[in-house]
């Protein structure tokens, strides 16, 4: 379904820009913000945090999460990457299928979604409030070893919120289909390497026209706090030392290729640059129609 000419323009909850021959969306999934405890970042200490905090404007002693998806008009349909939390989040989330539908689409465009790792706030989502699928004309991509992971039967495997991730993949399994690293899921869509998040999170290669983005999901979480501080380990990263070696690697070649960068956890549009001065820099990109 094309986008109504009364939808072309930017809102507040959603942002239409082109990639190469591909139109795409940002589409804001809302925020929330809850007292920080205490280790959120497993390696430094609380006065540094707090400070990190207050320097790009946040309160220090608060952990502000900002939550945005990309989609992609296609040739092959409407193609959607991490679908945030749906109805099963904080209060302030759940605007990603109204956003949606200010844009000029319909859950039932959506011919493909996407999963880069199995946390809450990017699978819940795939879930309406009565336990049917959000997306119902849509399959479903997830990273092989994810599913392994959190979907496995050891009963030992450390997977805080195992719980959630099987109710929201027992209604759907059919629908899913799994991929490697390197993979190409669709045409110009390429899976790559960014553990350590989760055990196999991707981030996502998209080329089209000349022009390409990386979608990099949790490789960073707030990029203006963690681009410039890759060395820090915060606890939602279930292996704090390999997630460092992935920011680096993924760091490094955004400044080094000037690539567009879409990180879910930016703020609002969720679209940007990395330079390399003095460690890293994320420069958001400048919101054109």
């Amino acid at each position: 379904m094309m986008p109504t000419k009364a939808a072309s323009r930017a809102n507040i909850g959603y942002y239409r820009f082109s990639l190469g021959k591909l139109t795409a969306l940002s589409l804001h999934d809302g925020t929330a913000s809850r007292d920080r405890a205490s280790g959120f970042v497993r390696n430094i200490t609380e006065d540094d945090i707090s400070a990190a905090f207050a320097e790009i404007g946040l309160p220090p002693d608060k952990l502000t999460l900002t939550f945005t998806s990309l989609a992609l008009d296609s040739p092959k349909g409407l193609i959607l990457f991490d679908p945030g939390w749906g109805m099963r989040g904080p209060p302030s989330t759940g605007s990603l299928i109204p956003n949606l539908l200010a844009a000029g689409y319909e859950a039932q465009d959506v011919s493909t979604v996407i999963i880069s790792h199995f946390h809450s706030d990017h699978i819940s989502g795939l879930l309406a409030a009565d336990d049917t699928p959000a997306f119902p004309n849509a399959q479903i991509q997830v990273p092989r070893r994810e599913w392994q992971y959190w979907m496995g039967d050891d009963p030992t495997a450390p997977r805080l919120g195992v719980d959630q991730v099987t109710g929201v993949f027992g209604a759907l399994s059919e629908r899913v289909s799994q991929f490697d690293w390197g993979d190409e899921l669709l045409p110009g869509i390429t899976a790559l390497q960014a553990d350590g998040h989760t055990p196999d999170q991707t981030a996502f290669e998209i080329a089209s026209g000349g022009e390409r983005l990386i979608y990099a999901a949790d490789v960073t979480n707030n990029p203006l706090i963690f681009a410039r501080r890759p060395d820090w380990q915060p606890i939602f990263d279930v292996d704090g030392d390999r997630a460092r070696e992935s920011r680096h690697l993924m760091l490094a070649r955004a400044a080094r290729e000037r690539l567009l960068m879409f990180f879910f956890h930016a703020p609002f549009p969720a679209l940007g640059h990395v330079a390399a001065v003095d460690g890293n820099e994320y420069l958001p990109a400048l919101w054109c129609q």
